[in-house]
């Protein structure tokens, strides 16, 4: 098995493992990595994650020291004047709403 392969297996049933959910094995079938009784979970696991997105992770976080509040980097991808939106924040904030390992 490939470096590549074994980090993100290893990333997944360290993610499985938090969130109190279970690992579905890489069938070829459309699934997601991992999956609670609420969420469902794609995971990429990276070496680095772009500069733009570190620094809009650091804006977020020193907004969110400042006023008390959760952090939330918000990505949006507009097409044809409509856009989608991928809501991001830091697995501390996650754990702090969901607790380690219940599941969600």
């Amino acid at each position: 098995m490939t470096t590549n392969a074994r980090r993100g297996k290893d990333a997944e049933r360290r993610l499985a493992k938090l969130v109190g959910g279970h690992r579905n094995p890489n069938t070829g079938a459309a699934a997601a990595d991992v999956e609670t009784d609420v969420f469902c979970f794609e995971l990429k696991s990276r070496r680095t994650w772009p500069g733009w997105l570190v620094r809009a992770i650091g804006q977020a976080r020193s907004a969110g020291e400042r006023t008390g509040k959760t952090p939330i980097v918000v990505l949006e991808h507009r097409v044809q004047g409509h856009g989608q939106r991928l809501y991001c924040f830091m697995e501390s904030d996650w754990l702090d709403w969901h607790g380690a390992g219940n599941g969600g």
